[in-house]
């Protein structure tokens, strides 16, 4: 014979099955967020890569971060990989040379210099002065020229020294750097200039290059020599694209500095690149063509 048990309804409180719907909400919006932080760190990826590759006119292999500086390293945001071949000129041990000690100087007497902001500066590639410093001393790491970057804060120094101006603090540093490094015999003060877009721009179909314009200080005996490498890098410049450069302009006079540091030695030299109104990635192709005639000129001098 069948039993029938008869089935006793539990009743639920509905405080406690509100409780349930809004834990079970909670956990299920937890699991998409991280499901989505993981899917947006891999766009990420693929964000930084596309920048590499086409912004850069660069291949990117992987994505690293420097230090906890949250720097991008610039073999890998830019595309530069160390030079593993010999160079195509007959200067014997003058490889060895370059690689193996400092040559050139890189400095910025006014280092707060902004370029135009891009959303390259969201991974960290910001668009400061001192960044193209990095990135051509990068370059000339890949074209075999060891180089120094100043990062020394030029700011500070004229504050603790009650210098009335920047070229004070960066004559110190260059002479410093000059006294701790021998070697070193080529010293260039990156600037931005406050030209136009239109003048400090040469645009073309494929991508648009940050112009270069050579300055030489007139306000010192000596200025002629300085003036000789100036007219030796922008006939270089002018034979690789005659529309990358601005030219050589001649400063002097009693409204203006006039000297820019040039004084200290032949080879110093005031370099603009780029205005204000330029971006870091218009800046950065300029930049590899400006480190292939340094190397130029370096090599052709330093075998005579």
């Amino acid at each position: 014979m069948r039993r029938f048990i008869s089935k006793k309804t539990i009743k639920i409180p509905k405080y406690k099955i509100l409780s349930i719907k809004i834990v079970s909400t909670l956990i299920l919006l937890s699991f998409t967020y991280i499901t989505l932080s993981i899917l947006i760190t891999k766009d990420n990826e693929k964000i930084i890569k596309l920048i590499g590759s086409n912004s850069f006119g660069n291949s990117l292999s992987s994505y690293n971060i420097y230090n906890n500086k949250n720097i991008l390293f610039y073999e890998n945001s830019f595309g530069i990989y160390p030079n593993t071949t010999k160079s195509s000129y007959n200067t014997n041990n003058i490889h060895e040379l370059t690689l193996s000690k400092p040559l050139v100087y890189i400095y910025n007497t006014f280092q707060k210099e902004k370029y135009k902001s891009t959303s390259t500066n969201e991974y960290n590639v910001k668009s400061i002065i001192t960044e193209a410093s990095l990135i051509l001393s990068e370059y000339l790491k890949k074209e075999g020229i060891k180089s120094i970057v100043e990062l020394e804060n030029i700011d500070d120094l004229v504050k603790e020294k009650n210098y009335t101006y920047n070229y004070l603090a960066s004559k110190e540093l260059l002479t410093k750097a000059q006294k701790e490094n021998p070697t070193l015999n080529y010293f260039f003060d990156l600037q931005i200039s406050s030209d136009s877009y239109t003048t400090s721009t040469y645009i073309n179909e494929k991508e648009n290059y940050a112009k270069v314009k050579f300055i030489v200080g007139t306000n010192y005996s000596s200025y002629q020599e300085n003036l000789k490498l100036a007219t030796i890098l922008n006939t270089k410049l002018n034979n690789k694209d005659s529309n990358l450069s601005n030219g050589i302009s001649l400063e002097g006079g009693n409204n203006n500095e006039g000297i820019y540091n040039e004084d200290l030695n032949p080879h110093v030299l005031l370099i603009e690149i780029g205005s204000n109104d330029n971006t870091i990635e218009e800046v950065n192709r300029t930049l590899k063509v400006l480190a292939s005639i340094i190397k130029e000129t370096i090599y052709e001098k330093e075998k005579k």
